[in-house]
């Protein structure tokens, strides 16, 4: 079966989102929601150790926002079985941060 996580922050915010999509392969997918715009990162993901590191570049969305890299890492939580202390950011000269929480998609 090919188990994918997602995670969502702020759902009350409605149409926007943040969602990230591991696959078995090592591929990672960040789609985003704001301001009516969805936003298309594609990358890599791996563990070192209890860490999980995606590594994305934007390929659509806002023109301004194409070839923007993003780091995403979040800690694998062994007693609970769960992803936490989640924080995406763009390294530098990039600017923006953030953080969320990975939880698993029912099947």
């Amino acid at each position: 079966m090919d188990r994918q996580l997602y995670c969502r922050i702020y759902p009350e915010l409605g149409s926007q989102y943040y969602s990230l999509i591991l696959k078995p392969d090592g591929t990672a997918i960040n789609e985003t929601k704001w301001t009516d715009q969805t936003h298309i990162s594609t990358g890599t993901w791996t563990m070192r150790g209890d860490t999980l590191i995606c590594n994305t570049t934007c390929i659509y969305g806002y023109g301004y926002n194409i070839g923007v890299q993003e780091v995403h890492t979040a800690v694998f939580d062994k007693k609970n079985g769960e992803m936490k202390d989640g924080e995406w950011k763009n390294p530098s000269p990039g600017t923006g941060t953030g953080s969320f929480k990975i939880i698993k998609k029912a099947d």
